[in-house]
């Protein structure tokens, strides 16, 4: 209709191929003029558009599933930051990526502080370093995870008995990136388990 009243069409419509399949194509219809400026007839030039139809497909699929996994992301992330336990992340140097709100709590630290140059296996005294740097990480590097009662400094120095769960997390290729790791203080724990075995020794 717009071509018969002279005006270019473009636009995008759907053919049925020989075998019955049909086929996504761009149009542009011309119209052609008389010496009297009458339609007479019209022009069309079609080009095959699946492929672009199909990669527009896959990027809305590419994109919803980005905006789910970002949701989840969210998700993920408010748990995290929910949580009672410290949950943090390093490189493997130790230098911090990341680290919850309980983390800092435990840690004394000032939430402002920059946990990316705060390299944390400082926070742990000489003993418990040497636990990390000779069973714990290990153990890790080669069965991805490990899990055990240490003890961590907080930001004022003062010692505090950890459980710990750390996992080593690796690329596509199987080459570790990071650690990640979750802190639960058990001081009252172990204060339990002295009170314990101090009333049973009395009773001896």
């Amino acid at each position: 209709e717009t071509c018969l009243k002279g005006e270019t069409w473009t636009g995008e419509t759907v053919l049925l191929s020989t075998g019955g399949q049909e086929r996504p194509v761009s149009v542009v219809c011309v119209p052609l003029k008389d010496t009297d400026g009458k339609v007479e007839s019209i022009a069309a030039m079609m080009r095959d558009i699946s492929e672009r139809k199909q990669f527009e497909i896959e990027l809305q699929e590419a994109k919803e599933a980005a905006e789910t996994a970002l949701t989840e992301q969210k998700r993920l992330i408010a748990v995290i930051e929910a949580t009672s336990d410290l949950v943090a992340m390093v490189d493997l140097q130790g230098m911090g990526i990341y680290m919850n709100r309980a983390g800092y709590r435990l840690m004394n630290m000032d939430k402002d502080t920059d946990i990316r140059q705060i390299n944390l296996m400082a926070y742990y005294p000489p003993h418990a370093l040497e636990k990390m740097q000779q069973e714990f990480i290990p153990q890790a590097m080669s069965n991805g995870s490990w899990k055990g009662e240490n003890a961590i400094l907080n930001s004022q120095g003062i010692e505090i008995p950890i459980s710990q769960v750390g996992l080593v997390m690796v690329d596509e290729n199987g080459v570790p990136e990071f650690m990640a790791t979750i802190i639960r203080d058990i001081s009252e724990q172990k204060h339990f388990e002295k009170e314990l075995r101090l009333a049973k020794e009395s009773a001896e």
